[in-house]
Order: structure tokens, then sequence, then C-alpha cells
């Protein structure tokens, strides 16, 4: 049969094509995801007649690609004390209460393991952003991109963000909130240049504003650069608003400036609200005391750390060299020129 490919748009875009073929779109299941489109969307639409907006605090995880996010959320996610898109629920983007109920029905009360293997996956694994089974934390980009039209930049022009459906936005947060009742916990860093929106649109939003030092992050993502593509001679992720003068730039300068570009621009918006509609977390000092960081954060968010907060003890930081030492060197030397 023939598909009306609406949704995604874009099945194999510029940049899938030049990605390596394991990190590539699956043109099958894009088919698949947009068929299943056509078919649960509009019983979505008629579901969430019934919600409005979420009652719980909504946590937005922001920060520079490749500085710790993933951990964090895996962490978070983990903890039993929110809700969040997981790998299942991903596939549902377009349907999330229904993507709600199917995860709880295959999952939740899978209570003999008769449909999914229970055997513990290994902790705080993931590949780019990309965990594994089907409750891991998932970046969920596939529903954000239902509301925000971006272009080359994550950054919408006044106009574009007026259009932005914030009634169904909120409408499906709340549905997933319902469904699972617990705050909603999702990874956001797309969104980082539109906090103002949010906090207008959402009051109880919190933003979880995650930090790493430069040197490391950049590195990461030259690493993250050749994995993805390669070569570390394609842009990796989301761009600043300065993305059109970093292209011409050394791509060892480009990874330097793209994590200070970053930061800045959400150290400026975040400057705008108060103290307790924030935390930053250093990816550092999470890795030597994750409880201690997830307790400071419930605190700062007004709410009561539970006995549910994961023991892991210690994660291992990976801040050491991983390249070779000369290209080590132009990384810190960069770093040392553009952060004075």
């Amino acid at each position: 049969t023939n598909q009306r490919l609406s949704w995604p748009q874009q099945v194999v875009s510029m940049e899938n094509n030049i990605r390596l073929k394991k990190h590539q779109k699956n043109a099958s299941l894009e088919v698949i995801l947009d068929e299943m489109f056509q078919l649960l969307a509009p019983v979505q639409r008629e579901i969430i007649k019934d919600f409005s907006k979420p009652d719980l605090p909504v946590f937005l995880l922001l920060g520079c690609a490749r500085s710790g996010s993933t951990v964090i959320n895996q962490y978070l996610a983990g903890s039993g004390f929110f809700s969040y898109p997981t790998n299942i629920l991903s596939r549902f983007f377009y349907a999330p209460y229904i993507g709600a109920r199917i995860q709880q029905m295959l999952i939740d009360f899978d209570i003999k393991g008769e449909i999914f293997d229970k055997k513990p996956k290994e902790q705080f694994a993931s590949l780019l952003g990309k965990t594994y089974g089907p409750l891991g934390p998932n970046e969920f980009w596939y529903f954000w991109d239902r509301f925000f039209k971006f272009g080359e930049l994550q950054q919408l022009k006044p106009k574009e963000l007026a259009k932005v459906d914030w009634t169904t936005l909120l409408k499906e947060l709340h549905s997933i909130e319902h469904v699972f009742n617990k705050p909603l916990l999702l990874k956001a860093t797309k969104m980082g240049w539109h906090l103002d929106a949010f906090k207008a649109n959402l009051p109880n939003v919190h933003f979880i504003d995650i930090k790493r030092e430069v040197l490391y992050n950049a590195q990461s993502l030259l690493l993250a650069r050749k994995e993805y593509f390669g070569s570390i001679d394609q842009w990796y992720s989301l761009k600043p608003k300065n993305y059109f003068e970093l292209i011409k730039l050394d791509p060892i300068e480009q990874v330097v400036l793209q994590v200070i570009h970053t930061n800045k621009e959400t150290d400026d918006q975040l400057k705008l609200f108060k103290p307790r509609d924030f935390t930053t977390i250093q990816y550092a000092d999470f890795c030597q005391d994750p409880k201690s960081v997830f307790e400071g954060l419930l605190t700062n968010a007004n709410l009561s750390p539970t006995n549910q907060l994961l023991e892991t003890g210690k994660i291992q930081v990976k801040n050491q060299r991983k390249v070779d030492h000369e290209t080590f060197k132009r990384l810190q030397y960069y770093t040392d020129k553009h952060s004075s």
C-alpha cells in the first residue's frame, strides 16, 4: 500500500545521508510510525479534550550536547520519582496518552515477565544519548518537533514562536502525568533557547541546567562527531545563535565555542528567573555524589526528598584525555583562549 509520509515529514534528510550507516534512520520504521500516526492521532485528539495542563511540577533538562545530560536523565528517571518519556513511549510521540497506557499494559502489569525479559540492563549504558531497554529514558525529539518547527537553528523568530500550539502541548503533557501520577521529567535541550516561553505557558516548570567542564565537554563533542559521521568535520547536535560564524572555524575551535556559547545563551535566560525556578548541576559534582545532587534539586524545587533516591555511590567521571596528545593540546589552547 502507498504510505502518506506526512509525519515525520523528512524520513531521509541530508544529515541522515551523511551519518554512518548504524546511526541512520530506519526507513521501514518511519513508514510504520507514519501509519500509526494516521490511525491513532485522531483518537489522541479526542482523549486530550478532557485535559488542560500538568498539575505537578514539570522538570526540563537543559545543557550542551555531551554535557552529561543522558546519565543524569537516566539517574533521575531510575529514581522512580518522575514520569518520563521512555523508549516505548517515544514510538507514540503523536499519541502519548495511548502510548503510556500501552506501556503500563506491556511493562508495569507484565508481572510474570511473559512479554519482556526482566533481567536488569547495564546501569547508565547509552550511545550518543540513545539508551537501551523499553523503559530507558528517551529524548522524545519527534514529540517536540510536532510543536517547534525549527529550521537550521533551534531558535524561532517571534512570529514562528507565536504559532506554537501551547494548548495542545500542555494537554499532551497533562495526559502523560495523568497516567503515571508523578512529576514529569523531559530532556529539552532542543528547546533551550525559548525558556521564557515555557515559563509563560507552564508556570510550574523547573529547569535543570547541566554544566560540564568546557575542555572535556568539547572533547566529547569531537568524539561524537567521529562516532556519528566518521569525521570531525561535520557539526554534531544543537547550534548556538552564531553557528554560521562558528562553522567557518577549525573543527576543534568549533566544539569549544559550541560549548561556551550554548552555556552562555542558557545562562543569559536563566538570569531572568527566580533561583527557585532552576537548578544548576555540575556534571562532576553529580558523578561524585548523585544522591546529594538529587536531594538538592528536589529541595530547590520545593519538593520533599523520598526514600526512592538511588543508592549508586559514585559514577565514573569521564573527564580524561581520550584523543591524541596534539588534538588535546589544541582543545586546551582554544578553551583557555575563549574562556578568559
